[in-house]
């Protein structure tokens, strides 16, 4: 039984799965944090998933759910899109299923076009909403 199990685990994951588990664990619990953001430091303006990692912990802290969106209105998308993926690569470790959950999902968005557009415009919108002169101004308020 488990010689079963051990030989349907692909080592290749599982490492990288017990890496991002570590560093999940620790940044939920501000044992340390995530690094600045690459996007925001070269380019000078906010991503789309700017202000996420602050939501949550707002969130989680306080249960504010005003002071998170204002954060990042679209945080729990991008919250849907990052435990999906986490989700796909312990399905790949384990060999769960096939074809993966990540990959079900992409075949999904594929045939129904008008989700995916949507995803898009909303990710465009809040865009531009994180880089308004007043949100920007709020933020750095907060620094």
């Amino acid at each position: 039984m488990i010689v079963k199990l051990f030989s349907r685990i692909n080592y290749k994951y599982l490492f990288f799965v017990i890496f991002l588990t570590v560093v999940l664990l620790g940044c939920v619990t501000e044992r340390f944090q995530f690094p600045p953001c690459p996007f925001s430091e070269f380019i000078g303006f906010c991503c789309p998933m700017c202000g996420s990692t602050r939501a949550w912990r707002v969130l989680l802290d306080s249960g504010d759910i005003a002071q998170a969106l204002r954060f990042n209105p679209i945080f729990w998308l991008w919250s849907f899109w990052c435990t999906v993926a986490y989700l796909d690569v312990w399905c790949r470790t384990f060999k769960l299923e096939h074809p993966s959950l990540g990959e079900k999902l992409i075949v999904y968005l594929s045939r129904h076009q008008a989700l995916l557009h949507s995803h898009l415009l909303i990710s465009f919108i809040t865009l531009v909403y994180l880089n308004l002169p007043s949100v920007v101004y709020w933020r750095e308020s907060l620094n």
